[in-house]
């Protein structure tokens, strides 16, 4: 497998199914990577927060704090500077989404947007 990290190309010998936390901390050395989702740390792990008749999600703010912080204010420059980005948010506000559901959303969306920069894919479409 090839992984595109930095700009720098690395050829990895992994099963494909291996997790990406893995090869970069035991095939690569890079030990500054932390496992985030599986343990509810990288702020973006969805928590059920329904209540009666309502049934909806909202993130773990749990776990890494700087993190958490680095990806809300991605996300409020995005929604407030980007053109693209402002039309995802007239499109979920159109859903009769709330303003911290759509940044919930959006904040998961720049998780996977940043995922893929670090496996070096970029087969899927920018969509916001």
């Amino acid at each position: 497998m090839e992984l595109t990290i930095n700009g720098v190309v690395h050829q990895v010998d992994v099963e494909l199914d291996t997790p990406l936390l893995w090869v970069l901390r035991d095939d690569l050395g890079m030990t500054g990577t932390k496992y985030g989702c599986g343990l509810a740390q990288s702020g973006v792990c969805p928590v059920p927060a329904s209540s009666g008749k309502t049934n909806r999600m909202r993130l773990n703010r749990g776990g890494n704090r700087q993190a958490n912080a680095a990806l809300y204010r991605v996300a409020i420059v995005r929604m407030r500077d980007y053109e693209m980005t402002r039309a995802y948010v007239a499109k979920r506000t159109t859903e009769v989404k709330t303003r911290r559901e759509i940044v919930r959303c959006f904040k998961r969306y720049i998780v996977r947007e940043i995922y893929r920069h670090l496996c070096g894919s970029q087969t899927s479409p920018r969509l916001v």
